[in-house]
């Protein structure tokens, strides 16, 4: 700014008419010089406002199609193979839909319950819907697919990301303490509930908590469980050298 000023020190007249941008210039010690600028400074601009980041549940499309599943009346009346035609048809949908939109972390349970589920209906479908007579070929189907495990784990899912209670007491507790099993510091939790609640000794159930997987919880607390899993429970259970009444 200061190459602006056509300074002269051979004519107080030339000095005089220059045009300068630096105005009242005041020497009042040969240290101290006052400048007073005649710049307008430039009016401060807000930045523009912005919304906060919209939060997206990933598990949102999942949820809301097992809302829809876990809503299907699975009432069975043996008698009724219209009845259990219509129930399984509408099972095969919803864990068709459940499974063209199941999150990564629960992808491969749904898909085993999708090809249990369609499995099923194809084999009832051949025997007129007589459960009674698929029976024995279905408990087979389930175990040979890992359906039983694979639907421990889905309800668990449900149950801590979409707010979808399991449908028994007892499923509940089981989906609950698999929950626990997640982190060592949620198996402690596990561990002081199974001491609180009288089931083990406090080093028996720190044993158990450490050792323990979700298909073990379902015989421990007495829900409706497999051969499978009855023997994982008894595999934790010998190797803490606990019993089922606790120890």
């Amino acid at each position: 700014m200061l190459d602006t000023v056509e300074a002269s020190t051979s004519s107080a007249s030339i000095a005089e008419e220059t045009t300068t941008t630096i105005a009242d210039v005041t020497t009042t010690s040969p240290s101290s010089t006052a400048v007073t600028s005649s710049t307008t400074a430039a009016p401060t601009t807000k930045p523009p406002t912005t919304s906060p980041p919209t939060t997206v549940d990933p598990f949102a499309p999942y949820c809301a199609s097992y809302t829809q599943l876990s809503e299907i009346d699975t009432a069975l009346d043996p008698n009724d193979p219209a009845g259990i035609e219509a129930v399984f048809t509408s099972l095969e949908a919803a864990w068709i839909d459940a499974a063209s939109v199941a999150p990564a972390v629960i992808a491969d349970e749904v898909e085993t319950m999708r090809t249990f589920i369609v499995q099923l209906r194809q084999l009832l479908a051949a025997n007129d819907y007589d459960f009674g007579a698929v029976i024995a070929e279905a408990s087979e189907l389930e175990q040979e697919l890992g359906a039983d495990t694979a639907q421990i784990l889905v309800k668990q899912f449900g149950y801590l990301e979409c707010d979808i209670d399991p449908d028994l007491p007892e499923d509940e507790t089981a989906v609950f303490y698999a929950s626990l099993l997640n982190t060592a510091d949620r198996r402690g939790v596990l561990a002081d509930l199974l001491t609180d609640d009288g089931t083990f000794s406090a080093a028996g159930a720190t044993c158990f908590a450490d050792r323990a997987s979700a298909e073990v919880m379902f015989p421990l607390v007495g829900a409706p469980s497999t051969d499978e899993q009855e023997a994982a429970l008894s595999q934790v259970l010998g190797i803490c050298q606990l019993s089922k009444g606790g120890s």
